[in-house]
């Protein structure tokens, strides 16, 4: 009993740390419970995932998950490490609610196609077994994935240079500083997701050709980048507010005792 105590405490414990910290980046959260949602509860959902056929439901949206999930790791890693200023070039070894809050994403992306999996088999767009196989991908697929991202520095999958200084002066530069791999690579999703909306911009029938859900959970994992930048800058804005107003009101208090 001693011990069953110990470990809810524990659980506990570390629960309410990774919610604290996954709360610092709450973009990176809520697109892929937002995506969940919708697949959960949206009545159409069991005529689109009939319409998508069986290879897009083991292949197709497994992958687009996963991208999903990638973003929300990628980008909650910055935003929990922004603020400790720590890139990942000279990251020390983080304790284990740093280590899986950025996870929780990735957890959330893959229930969404093991959803489709149970929707899938419930209108016979899949048989048992191949719920089943699509169970046991999607389980090697994201258990891979994590454990890859466990080992990913051992591995030297890093930023080979730290961030410069002056990037940690503003918590909109301090995200892309603290991102996995470097600024520089979160400076490129960012652009991916520039080019993202140029492409539905400009050729629609490009994306009209992937299956809806599948094109949707891929927007998802593209938005969460420049949502999380947006706010950043809004964070910003709102710290350089108040500073200017604390000088404001501080000159004028200056003023009024001078006279």
């Amino acid at each position: 009993m001693i011990f069953i105590a110990l470990a809810l405490f524990a659980a506990g414990f570390f629960g309410r740390r990774i919610l604290a910290l996954a709360v610092q980046e709450p973009v990176a959260l809520a697109v892929p419970l937002g995506a969940l949602v919708v697949f959960a509860v949206a009545p159409q959902m069991p005529d689109m995932i009939t319409g998508m056929g069986r290879h897009a439901v083991l292949l197709a949206l497994p992958a687009a998950a996963l991208a999903l999930g990638l973003s929300g790791w990628f980008w909650m890693r910055a935003g929990v490490s922004a603020p400790c200023r720590i890139d990942d070039a000279s990251r020390p070894g983080l304790d284990f609610a740093h280590r899986w809050a950025p996870r929780l994403p990735m957890l959330a992306g893959a229930a969404i196609p093991a959803l489709a999996l149970l929707q899938a088999m419930a209108t016979n767009v899949l048989a048992g077994w191949q719920a089943v196989g699509g169970a046991v991908f999607l389980l090697v697929l994201v258990g891979g994935t994590i454990l890859l991202l466990e080992r990913r520095i051992r591995l030297g999958l890093r930023a080979r240079r730290p961030a410069p200084p002056w990037m940690w002066r503003w918590q909109t530069t301090a995200l892309l500083a603290a991102a996995p791999f470097g600024w520089a690579v979160a400076l490129g999703l960012l652009g991916l997701a520039a080019l993202g909306v140029g492409l539905i911009l400009t050729a629609p029938e490009v994306v009209e050709r992937v299956p809806a859900p599948v094109a949707a959970v891929l927007a998802m994992a593209l938005s969460i980048g420049p949502l999380g930048a947006m706010l950043a800058i809004a964070r910003d804005a709102v710290a350089g507010a108040a500073i200017l107003v604390m000088k404001v009101l501080g000159s004028g208090l200056i003023g009024r005792a001078r006279r």
